[in-house]
């Protein structure tokens, strides 16, 4: 039986009142230190929910699979009902820097490289970056390079990040995560980055995902006319805002024919989950977050979680 959000909080707060409750009644140090020992394996090894999750009380995710209606228009393998507290997903949205690939060290080197090249002489300092990585390019300008031409930076990033791509990793479980996505929902899977679109395709090819999304959108890159989105929250937009603005997610969810309210948005960074959020997604975070509504303890459990969530046919 898969637990309802109300289950899960409920046995988070259980959990932490086991531990309060063994120190009160004296159990000892030693006691004491192995039930909070307990508690930290119990929160790493599966998904618990945290604060935000709070806000949807005792609903239920339930997802609704591509495989749900067929050419005749009927339903098929529809695992279990759904009712109308309900929240149906009908597609994902990834974030890709920090979730599927890890990136940190080839953007903090290329971005040192650029700001010196361009005449700051002490760069970017690598763990300053690390408390914003994940920000679109605009802000790293901003902070690390102040005054500096966003679109120069950007041109300098796009010419040399070939250099450094031997340093990519495909984080493990990722494209198993993306599979399972796919196999779930067929082409209702989008990319949603902060990374330029010239980066974001070298990334694609050397990590094998170039033709899994069906709609990638890159922070910069041209939009649609808004009145071809279903969202008014991007209209007039002329360019994609990247995270935490809600351009992008718009963009892609309307590419797919959903509404932002029926995606996952998959991520790692507060940027991910504020955009999620804004956007109305229900959020999924692969690295601790309190602003996600789902915290997984990385991507490679991103699968199985999916696999078990209770299915419904669509409207």
């Amino acid at each position: 039986m898969v637990p309802s959000f109300g289950q899960l909080s409920r046995s988070w707060s259980g959990r932490v009142g086991i531990v309060v409750g063994a120190g009160v009644l004296g159990l000892g140090v030693g006691a004491f230190a192995a039930a909070a020992v307990g508690l930290v394996k119990a929160v790493v090894s599966r998904p618990v929910l945290v604060s935000k999750a709070m806000e949807m009380g005792a609903k239920r995710v339930v997802v609704v699979p591509a495989s749900t209606k067929g050419d005749d228009g009927q339903v098929r393998e529809v695992e279990e009902g759904g009712s109308d507290g309900d929240v149906k997903i009908l597609g994902v949205l990834f974030d890709m820097d920090g979730t599927l690939v890890e990136t940190f060290g080839i953007w903090a080197t290329l971005l040192d490289a650029c700001a010196k090249e361009m005449g700051y002489k002490d760069g970017v300092d690598r763990e300053a970056y690390r408390g914003v990585f994940g920000q679109p390019m605009e802000k790293n300008v901003e902070v690390f390079m102040p005054g500096a031409d966003v679109s120069a930076v950007t041109a300098y990033c796009n010419a040399h990040y070939g250099e450094y791509l031997d340093q990519l990793q495909v984080l493990d479980g990722a494209l198993e995560a993306v599979d399972a996505a796919v196999a779930l929902f067929g082409s209702r899977v989008g990319l949603v980055t902060n990374c330029p679109a010239a980066i974001t395709q070298l990334i694609l090819q050397a990590a094998k995902l170039e033709s899994t999304f069906s709609v990638v959108a890159c922070s910069g890159a041209e939009a649609v006319p808004a009145t071809q989105m279903l969202s008014p929250r991007a209209s007039g937009a002329r360019k994609l805002r990247g995270k935490p603005h809600t351009d992008m997610l718009d963009y892609a969810a309307a590419q797919l024919g959903l509404d932002t309210s029926e995606c996952l948005m998959v991520g790692d960074t507060r940027y991910d989950m504020l955009a999620g959020e804004a956007a109305g997604c229900v959020t999924v975070a692969v690295e601790p977050s309190p602003l996600a509504h789902v915290q997984l303890a990385g991507i490679e459990e991103f699968g199985a979680w999916l696999r078990h969530r209770p299915r419904t046919a669509g409207e």
